[in-house]
């Protein structure tokens, strides 16, 4: 259950991240990491960083990126708790704590500050789709 809710922050925060790219905001990889520690807070959650944002950029003078970020927060961001929680609860990823810790690692030094996101979201990626194989064949 644990390992859902950081991985679903990871992805909450990816795709606003992306968003925050997308509209050209200062300092996005800040937004993006303040948006991972947001995604814990029940009900807000990542609402909390990315309309603020969307506000930011309105008042730095454009508007249009502000919708944007105002939709893209709410609809997608907001959208992917609904969707990649029960995927990830439903398929029983599970990453082992070291494993997510050398992601980490690894995608901070490959990608920088970028990396402590798109590191552990490509090791999940990698492990949902190629699949562990089940705990008895390992004997």
């Amino acid at each position: 259950m644990l390992s859902s809710l950081v991985l679903t922050a990871l992805v909450q925060s990816a795709a606003a991240t992306v968003g925050y790219v997308i509209a050209r905001v200062p300092h996005s990889v800040f937004f993006g990491l303040l948006t991972f520690v947001a995604a814990f807070i029940p009900s807000v959650g990542t609402t909390i960083v990315a309309l603020p944002v969307a506000l930011l950029m309105l008042a730095l003078g454009h508007p249009w990126a502000a919708l944007f970020l105002a939709l893209w927060g709410l609809v997608i961001v907001g959208l992917v708790d609904n969707v990649v929680k029960p995927l990830l609860i439903k398929g029983g990823v599970q990453i082992d704590a070291a494993v997510l810790f050398f992601s980490l690692i690894g995608g901070l030094a490959l990608f920088g500050a970028a990396g402590l996101i798109v590191g552990p979201l490509a090791v999940v990626l990698f492990v949902s789709v190629v699949g562990a194989p089940p705990a008895e064949t390992l004997d």
